[in-house]
């Protein structure tokens, strides 16, 4: 019995890791990259960048039980990263703002 679910959880694992694979390869080349204008799309890397920015504070506030049981210093070093992690969200917020708002004048 656990043999087979382990079996069907690989393989979906697998058709969901090469779909994609597939999916990025096509995204990549027909949006990110315009090789008309030899231009780089930057709208997709700051979205990628600020979800992995808010990932990463709600794992942090998620830890913040265990940041208190290892001491201050602990705690101190979470609440600088707290903090600079979100400049960074916001400074990503700001830059894909800008970036969508110069595209639209573009066109």
């Amino acid at each position: 019995m656990y043999l087979g679910v382990g079996i069907l959880l690989a393989a979906s694992a697998i058709a969901l890791l090469v779909a994609s694979g597939i999916s990025f390869v096509r995204s990549v080349l027909e949006g990110v990259v315009s090789f008309r204008e030899h231009a780089l799309i930057p709208e997709p890397f700051l979205i990628v960048g600020l979800i992995a920015g808010i990932r990463r504070v709600l794992v942090l506030t998620a830890e913040f039980g265990d940041l208190l049981d290892r001491g201050p210093e602990a705690f101190r070093n979470g609440m600088i990263e707290l903090g600079l992690l979100t400049v960074m969200v916001l400074a990503l917020v700001v830059a894909l703002v800008r970036a969508i708002a110069g595209n639209r004048t573009a066109v």
